[in-house]
């Protein structure tokens, strides 16, 4: 009996410095800040996302308050000086300065957050480009027939909302070159509704 207990007192004195040994857990750098878009504080369940030279290091997370956002970056200790790549929904902010502390030293970092929202692209120019010494540029081709042009009251190649302003602002006036007499009758009046509505492209 005597022995067994001795063994038993053996086996945790050999056990004890293997559990000592075990590695500590990896600590995590705490990520806040603010996150503008459109210059804007971004709502309430905006989602932020980051990553590391291409891996993923954080799961989607969403803004818990107007503005401001928080996120850990896992295992801080071992992707110091690393550059983290920042999304706000599907817009990078991509930023140098934005790299893991060291989280001995500095356990967490402010990394405010600003994205613009991207503008649809300019319409190409026509083909042949401008010409100099103060002629006029050569129009595109229209889609419109040439009996629906005399409906677009402002040449934008759509019949829509502006020109049934126009025919509205011009409504049971009288005269000629009336741009919202489409028919040439000398009065704005049910005829040119009638031709608006025939040529409609909304």
């Amino acid at each position: 009996m005597k022995k067994a207990k001795q063994l038993t007192v053996l086996a945790i004195i050999l056990v004890a410095p293997v559990i000592a040994l075990a590695s500590p857990p990896a600590i995590p750098l705490f990520v806040y800040g603010d996150v503008i878009i459109d210059n804007q504080p971004a709502l309430v369940e905006t989602e932020i996302s980051a990553e590391i030279e291409g891996t993923e290091i954080t799961v989607t997370i969403k803004t818990v308050k107007e503005g401001k956002y928080y996120m850990e970056i896992p295992d801080g200790k071992s992707n110091i000086g690393k550059t983290i790549l920042f999304k706000v929904g599907d817009m990078i902010v991509a930023d140098e300065d934005y790299k893991v502390a060291d989280v001995n030293i500095t356990p967490s970092v402010k990394f405010d957050l600003a994205v613009t929202t991207p503008s649809s692209p300019p319409p190409a120019p026509p083909a042949g480009g401008s010409s100099s010494g103060g002629s006029s540029t050569p129009s595109p081709v229209s889609p419109l027939s040439a009996a629906a042009q005399v409906v677009d009251t402002n040449g934008d190649d759509k019949i829509d909302i502006l020109d049934f302003n126009s025919l509205v602002i011009n409504w049971g006036k009288t005269g000629s070159g009336n741009v919202a007499d489409f028919d040439n009758n000398g009065t704005v009046d049910i005829f040119d509704f009638n031709l608006l509505m025939t040529y409609w492209t909304g």
